[in-house]
């Protein structure tokens, strides 16, 4: 028994060494203009508060606005999509807030991406990893799947450190998270407009276009991202949180490269109506073309901050029309607009 306890200690202080490290070592390294790292924070401060969630990739937490959509709807939302976030990973994140937060409504950004066979890079692993509040659903998300490598980089940031003896890096990190700025959670980018909303500033200056020519696509979704997708969807029923899927716009250049916007809208669509789940997909909006133009994004196919809050706006102008039972037919085509003219 005495050796028990012996070990016990020995582990604990271990631990407790390790923790100390690890904090101090994220202290000094993790960047501190980086978005992600404000948005965890804020993240961590309103839980128990959160109704609506936004998750998804970047071209979700660059097109919906939490501060909008509150306004219009007095609800009290939260953004936590990330880059290239797998759909798996979209599903941890949905388990840890319904367990911590009166979640109401769940809004997911979907992409040709998001469903695609793609690599989940470690990166963008981490990037769900640092959102997960909950012991419980870190634990899950590393079991499902991830290599030992991948555990390590998640566990201890430590590990992400690529150069130790950065100096440059160390003096800039802690002289703003020492700032009063940092203590109030201010980010020192002005494209962060809180609670997960991105907004760039750049102005796409690509090839604009009036029609599109559809060509053969073949796109195919990915068993494991529909499967993650499934389990969502039924995941939300069971627990009667409202879903809706959102194919948020792009631009006629990122349409172009699609080949046939209508594979992907209409795999979406099918699996939907399967599960009972709300789609819309807003590259097929009636004025997609005259209101969400190449001075809109912030390159192919993400927003930047005009376009965010504009259509951040425009989602929630729908959402209140059908959350009170009107039609919203008027907004949206058959077909993506740019294809109108192809026949």
């Amino acid at each position: 028994m005495r050796n028990i306890k012996k070990i016990a200690v020995r582990l604990i202080l271990i631990l407790l060494v390790l923790f100390l490290f690890e904090t101090v070592v994220e202290f000094l390294y993790r960047p501190y203009n980086r978005y992600s790292l404000y948005a965890i924070r804020e993240l961590k401060e309103c839980q128990g508060k959160i109704d609506t969630l936004f998750l998804g990739t970047s071209t979700a937490y660059r097109g919906f606005s939490p501060d909008v959509f509150d306004e219009c709807l007095e609800t009290f939302s939260f953004n936590a999509a990330t880059a290239s976030q797998p759909v798996d990973g979209t599903l941890a994140l949905l388990k840890d807030q319904a367990e911590r937060n009166p979640i109401e409504r769940v809004v997911i950004g979907v992409s040709q991406r998001s469903l695609a066979k793609e690599e989940a890079y470690v990166e963008r692993k981490e990037e769900v990893y640092d959102r997960l509040l909950s012991l419980k659903e870190k634990i899950s998300y590393l079991a499902g799947g991830c290599t030992s490598e991948e555990w390590l980089d998640m566990i201890f940031y430590s590990t992400r450190v690529d150069k130790y003896l950065d100096a440059g890096q160390i003096k800039g990190n802690v002289a703003y998270k020492l700032s009063d700025a940092y203590k109030e959670n201010k980010a020192p980018m002005n494209t962060y407009r809180g609670r997960g909303f991105l907004a760039g500033e750049e102005v796409y200056l690509g090839k604009s276009y009036e029609a599109i020519t559809k060509r053969k696509s073949t796109w195919q979704a990915d068993h494991a991202n529909e499967k993650a997708l499934i389990e969502i969807m039924e995941y939300c029923r069971e627990r009667e949180i409202e879903l809706i899927l959102v194919f948020i716009p792009v631009t006629g250049a990122q349409i172009d490269s699609y080949k046939d916007i209508s594979v992907i809208h209409d795999y979406i669509q099918e699996l939907a109506d399967k599960y009972e789940t709300v789609f819309w997909d807003f590259n097929y909006y009636v004025r997609l073309k005259e209101e969400f133009s190449n001075d809109m994004f912030n390159d192919k196919k993400h927003l930047n901050g005009a376009g965010g809050m504009y259509f951040s706006q425009l989602f929630a102008e729908v959402y209140k029309k059908y959350h009170n039972g009107e039609a919203i037919d008027e907004y949206f085509l058959d077909i993506c607009p740019y294809y109108e003219n192809s026949y």
